[in-house]
């Protein structure tokens, strides 16, 4: 957001940290009444944002040889995880850290 200019004005800097925070102990709260509610509005949250396209760029575009040598449970060249949202990107790093 910072490159399109979204820290330029004062207001917007306030509001969106504020916002962060009334955020954050809202998903604190739902998490002491209901740990189940609480993990299901994050994955809601996941799944309705877009991926970053750093992401996007690791997993789809560029010199992918070595991504699939390092892949060692499937296939050479069968692995092209989808990067639809911010949920398959968290999937993505799952799998990937399981590979170690």
């Amino acid at each position: 957001m910072e490159a399109l200019g979204g820290d330029k004005r004062w207001f917007d800097r306030f509001l969106a940290q504020h916002i962060a925070v009334a955020y954050f102990f809202l998903a604190a709260l739902m998490y002491t009444i209901s740990p189940r509610m609480a993990y299901h509005f994050s994955e809601c949250v996941e799944r309705h944002l877009p991926a970053p396209a750093v992401a996007v760029e690791y997993y789809t575009k560029g010199d992918l040889y070595m991504f699939d040598e390092f892949q060692t449970n499937q296939v050479p060249n069968s692995r092209r995880p989808k990067v639809d949202n911010l949920y398959d990107v968290f999937i993505n790093i799952r799998d990937d850290e399981g590979e170690h």
